[in-house]
């Protein structure tokens, strides 16, 4: 058995799924794509635009959070064709400070100017289903740690492992 999470596309095409494992199956995600030409986005049909956008990696994250999509993983360059129709768009990466891909597009992410979740050291869980799983405020921790700019880089400087 395999929860079946749909993926749209800005029209409401249905454009891809991915199937994840409940039972602690040896592949946690299949993913399956039906259109190549348009962005893999949970979430988006039920987004209001004139409120702050959260992009989140995966899905259930961004089941916790108002106003939240995922991509699946961490191509948010994909949706950058949004960034104008959002009052604000916030980028939340997974908390894997010594992920050297994650760090490398979280850095990449500051570098363009865009808003950027940066996790407290504090925080060991992975992701914001697991901070939820702990008992965390996710939403308050989301929100009160959003930065860009110089303020970003210096966050960031402290965060990484890698």
């Amino acid at each position: 058995p395999r929860l079946f999470i749909p993926f749209y596309d800005v029209d409401g095409s249905l454009v891809g799924a991915t199937m994840r494992a409940l039972r602690g199956e040896a592949k946690l995600y299949i993913n399956i794509k039906i259109r190549e030409d348009v962005p893999y986005i949970f979430g988006i049909l039920s987004v209001v635009k004139e409120k702050i956008l959260y992009v989140c990696e995966g899905p259930f994250d961004s089941m916790f959070l108002d106003n939240a999509i995922a991509v699946g993983g961490t191509s948010f360059g994909k949706i950058k064709h949004l960034h104008n129709q959002f009052e604000k768009v916030v980028y939340i990466y997974d908390n894997q400070p010594y992920n050297k891909d994650v760090c490398k597009l979280f850095n990449k992410q500051i570098e363009q100017g865009d808003n950027v979740v940066i996790w407290p050291s504090n925080i060991e869980q992975k992701d914001i289903n697991e901070m939820h799983l702990a008992g965390k405020d996710v939403k308050s921790l989301v929100s009160s740690n959003v930065y860009s700019g110089l303020t970003a880089k210096i966050k960031f400087l402290q965060w990484r492992k890698c």
